[in-house]
């Protein structure tokens, strides 16, 4: 992930250098963006609960690869563990919580996505990408459940986005 951070820097000080401008306010956001999105990766694709608490890499392999795990039905895997609790917390409650800074950092660093559908919608979308990314490792399932738990997350965090906007522009006008 530090590559990625230091690749990003260098590309966005060559792209203020010729644009001759730098607000560090919005470079930070855009850090920070880019760094919501290393760690969704991070946790989707590497878990760590995986063996002994330690990073196990990403493995390809034909031969192990079930029948692609798929759920399309919705909430099932939200019913299947519910009475696991251990279980439970990693999976729904995880999904949840992986999603809350992407949305509060994407409309914070994209005045595009300042409305709450248009950052729903990315969220949603990112998510199903991530999804979509699963399909070739025989360990990771793509499951419908993850994509309305990411975007359950990626509301709860928009809704804090807006929170912290207004507290902010209140706090400014009453300066």
């Amino acid at each position: 992930m530090a590559g990625i951070i230091i690749i990003w820097l260098i590309i966005r000080a060559a792209a203020c250098i010729v644009k001759r401008k730098f607000d560090p306010k919005c470079e930070l956001w855009q850090l920070a963006a880019l760094f919501t999105v290393c760690l969704v990766v991070r946790f989707t694709f590497f878990p760590t609960f995986r063996d002994g608490g330690y990073v196990q890499p990403l493995v390809f392999d034909p031969d192990r690869m079930k029948d692609y795990l798929i759920n399309l039905e919705p909430l099932y895997y939200i019913k299947k563990l519910w009475g696991n609790k251990i279980n439970f917390i990693i999976n729904e409650i995880g999904n949840i919580l992986l999603f809350i800074p992407v949305g509060i950092v994407w409309p914070a660093a994209f005045p595009r996505l300042r409305a709450f559908w248009k950052t729903l919608i990315a969220g949603a979308a990112f998510s199903c990408l991530i999804e979509i990314c699963q399909l070739p490792f025989f360990d990771r399932t793509t499951d419908i459940d993850d994509v309305i738990l990411n975007t359950v997350g990626c509301a709860i965090g928009y809704a804090l986005y807006a929170i912290f906007s207004m507290a902010g522009k209140s706090i400014v006008k009453n300066s």
